[in-house]
């Protein structure tokens, strides 16, 4: 089998087209095909110009896009500071609102205290007139003899 389908396989393939035959070109073909010949490379050479500079362009935009990609990544941070900065401000400001309140409770409270101790010295000052006047009643004339008559009165007590 595979012997006969080699020779039918060779049969089946083309003579082959000898390529040293040599082409007849006149002058005037040669210089046009010449011309071109160059008029491609020029073509050629200027695609491959146009192909350098839209790779640097390419890569001048790609920088560009990182360096914008950055500097956008720059403001969201910025933007979460100065946001995390107002929160910080709003909770002092409240804080602070919080300390003026209760400030002010605790000088209310120390002006109602200043108001009870005002209350109690004029109650004392009331009964120390009231004690001076009964110890002139009684011909005391200073405060030491008050004092020494006071003195004298707890010892009878304790007795």
């Amino acid at each position: 089998g595979s012997a006969s389908d080699a020779l039918q396989d060779e049969a089946t393939v083309p003579e082959a087209v000898p390529t040293s035959v040599p082409l007849e070109i006149s002058p005037p073909q040669k210089a046009s095909l010449a011309a071109e010949l160059q008029r491609l490379k020029q073509l050629q050479e200027s695609l491959w110009e146009r192909e350098r500079k839209l790779r640097t362009s390419e890569d001048i935009l790609a920088a560009e896009q990182k360096r914008l990609e950055g500097e956008v990544d720059h403001l969201e941070e910025s933007r979460a500071a100065a946001l995390a900065e107002d929160a910080d401000v709003v909770k002092s400001l409240s804080d602070l609102e919080v300390l003026e309140s209760q400030l002010r409770l605790q000088e209310e409270n120390l002006e109602s205290s200043m108001d009870d101790l005002q209350v109690r010295e004029d109650a004392l000052d009331q009964v120390m007139s009231e004690l001076r006047s009964k110890d002139n009643e009684l011909g005391l004339k200073t405060p030491d003899e008050a004092k020494q008559r006071a003195r004298e009165e707890q010892v009878e007590q304790a007795d």
